[in-house]
């Protein structure tokens, strides 16, 4: 009850100018809100921003900017949601660029083995979420309805987005591409049925993805979604707000289900120069 009430106060704060300038230049996401979802999306960041943690590293000296790009990314999956603030996610830690994590495998016999990737993202389990701010950045910017982000790139990506997707599956306290799904009228009258739904559309779609690089086929989802459902969900989720479009149009049942799990229809929402 005390975190509600020190929430409903935080919400009330005006949003601050130099903020609000932040979220028109830099989240393109934002520019293609209506009114009222922009305004409950100022309101989410004021609460974000208050009950997390923004750490550089590196040497890298965390500005509102930072603070702002990502907090309106990560509420932008929670929009059309109660809010949660992801509660099990207190800390996000921001290096410059592309940064090496070490990954522990456990090879056939038990032995385990440890090697260094170069990563650009990551959600901790239990915990915090990592990001490079240069990519962070550059994909918050090139959030458009119908288009990759990048223009040599077929595929939508947005780091964030899929980090913090990461972290909504593990709500439920495994990441294993099935959040919680409780209360989602969008995918069914209760909780069996919205199981049910999710079940026998990802799971087929996930099922096609795979099929698909195996065959050296192109797919308007990111290749990456085939190594397990659990960045599946990440990759079509990512898709399902950085290209709306291209999904509605080659994957109808998934955006579908992904629509009624976050409460929106990115596919509809105006493009930036029609609402200026």
């Amino acid at each position: 009850m005390f975190r509600q009430l020190q929430r409903r106060a935080v919400r009330r704060r005006p949003f601050p100018d130099a903020w609000l300038a932040t979220l028109r230049s830099q989240v393109a996401a934002y520019m293609q809100l209506g009114a009222a979802q922009q305004a409950e999306l100022q309101k989410r960041i004021l609460v974000f921003i208050k009950e997390k943690t923004f750490e550089g590293c590196l040497g890298l000296e965390v500005s509102d900017t930072m603070r702002v790009v990502i907090a309106a990314q990560a509420c932008l999956l929670e929009l059309g949601r109660r809010p949660h603030y992801y509660p099990d996610g207190v800390s996000i830690f921001i290096y410059p660029s592309a940064f090496v994590s070490t990954l522990t495998e456990t090879l056939p016999g038990g032995m385990v083995a440890r090697r260094e990737v170069v990563r650009i993202g990551e959600a901790w389990r239990r915990g915090s979420v990592v990001l490079a701010w240069d990519a962070t950045l550059q994909q918050s910017c090139g959030l458009l309805p119908g288009h990759s982000v990048y223009a040599h790139n077929a595929y939508a990506h947005n780091v964030t987005l899929h980090e913090f997707a990461h972290k909504l599956d593990g709500e439920d306290g495994s990441v294993d591409g099935v959040p919680d799904l409780g209360g989602l009228d969008g995918l069914g009258p209760n909780r069996q049925a919205a199981h049910a739904t999710w079940a026998q559309v990802m799971s087929r779609a996930y099922r096609e993805l795979v099929r698909q690089v195996q065959a050296g086929e192109l797919s308007a989802l990111d290749p990456y979604g085939a190594t397990n459902p659990a960045e599946f969900f990440a990759v079509a989720t990512e898709t399902f707000f950085a290209s709306p479009l291209t999904l509605k149009h080659t994957e109808p049942d998934l955006y579908k289900v992904l629509s009624g799990f976050y409460g929106q229809d990115p596919a509809n929402w105006p493009a930036p120069e029609r609402r200026r």
